[in-house]
C-alpha cells in the first residue's frame, strides 16, 4: 500500500469514527431527551398544616343514587393497602397542575385544597364512592409520559373541577395513592356484580359490533357478570332478573356483548357500593 493510500485510509477511519459518534450523540440526547419529558416535575413544597378531616357526606357528589349520567372518567385514585376510612384524604398530599409538564398551581394537603397564598377545606364533591363510604378520585384521562388528569372538586364554570398531576407523585403524602381503570376494578372479585348505569334498555350481541346480532335485551332488574373486555365492548354473563341478594326465581341467564363505556359518562356500568 502506497503512502497516499495509508493516508486516504487513515482519513476515512477518522471520517467514520466521527460520524458514529455523533450518532451516538444524537441516541444519548434523544433518549435524555425522553427521559426528561417522562419524569415527575419538581414540586413547590406544600405547607405545614395541621390534617384535617374533610366533611361529608361520604357519598360524595356522584353518590351511588345518582350515576346516571355522572362523568366517571376512565379509572380511580384510591388509597393504597387497606385503608377503610372515609377520613384518608387527611393523610394525602398531591400536588397540582393546569396541564402535563404545566405549571404547579396548587396542592390537596392532608384535607385542604392550597391555590397561592389561599387555602381552603377540601370538598368531597367531586369524588365517587366505590366501596362503602370510601370514596375514590374520578381520573378522567391518562397522558401517556405518566401524567393524570383527576377531578379535585365540583365541576364549576371557572376550572370544571379539574388538575393534572403525575404518577410519579402519588406517594408524596403519608399515605400513597394507586391508580386503576375501571377495567380492573370491574373485573375484581372484591365487588358485587355490575348493573347498567343510565336509562333505557341495552342491546346483548353475539359479538362486539353495533352490526352483530341483537341476542337479548337487559331490562328490568338485573346483575352483570363481566367476561372479556374489547375496548369499549364488554362480553358480559346476565342474569334477569337479578338474582343477586334477591329472592328471585325463574333467572334467565344469558351470554353476549354489551357496550360499557362511552366518551362524556365514561363506564355504562357500575357496582352496588353498600352491599344488597
Amino acid at each position: 500500500m502506497t503512502g497516499m493510500s495509508r493516508h486516504v485510509m487513515r482519513r476515512c477511519r477518522v471520517k467514520c469514527a466521527t460520524v458514529a459518534l455523533i450518532f451516538l450523540s444524537g441516541i444519548a440526547l434523544f433518549q435524555g431527551c425522553a427521559a426528561a419529558q417522562d419524569a415527575a416535575p419538581a414540586v413547590k413544597p406544600p405547607r405545614a398544616v395541621e390534617p384535617r378531616q374533610p366533611d361529608g357526606p361520604f357519598d360524595g357528589l356522584y353518590s351511588w343514587s345518582e350515576h346516571a349520567t355522572a362523568p366517571l372518567g376512565i379509572g380511580r385514585l384510591h388509597p393504597d393497602g387497606s385503608t377503610q376510612s372515609p377520613y384518608w384524604m387527611s393523610e394525602v398530599s398531591l400536588p397540582l397542575f393546569d396541564r402535563p409538564q404545566g405549571t404547579q398551581w396548587g396542592w390537596i394537603n392532608r384535607g385542604w385544597l392550597e391555590q397561592g397564598d389561599e387555602s381552603q377545606p377540601f370538598s368531597l364533591a367531586g369524588m365517587v364512592e366505590t366501596e362503602y363510604e370510601v370514596l375514590s378520585f374520578v381520573v378522567t384521562r391518562e397522558a401517556p409520559d405518566g401524567w393524570l388528569q383527576v377531578r379535585f372538586g365540583a365541576p364549576t364554570e371557572r376550572d370544571q373541577g379539574l388538575a393534572w398531576l403525575h404518577r410519579d407523585h402519588l406517594a408524596i403524602g403519608p399515605l400513597s395513592l394507586n391508580y386503576e381503570t375501571w377495567n380492573e376494578r370491574f373485573m375484581s372479585d372484591e365487588i358485587s356484580p355490575l348493573y347498567l348505569r343510565g336509562d333505557g334498555p341495552r342491546v346483548l350481541r353475539s359479538a362486539p359490533s353495533q352490526e352483530a346480532e341483537a341476542i337479548d335485551g337487559i331490562t328490568g332488574t338485573h346483575s352483570i357478570e363481566p367476561l372479556e373486555f374489547n375496548g369499549e365492548w364488554l362480553r358480559v354473563r346476565v342474569s334477569q332478573p337479578s338474582g343477586y341478594c334477591t329472592d328471585d326465581t325463574g333467572v334467565k341467564v344469558t351470554e353476549g356483548w354489551i357496550t360499557w363505556w362511552a366518551e362524556g359518562p365514561g363506564p355504562l356500568v357500575w357496582h352496588w357500593t353498600r352491599g344488597c
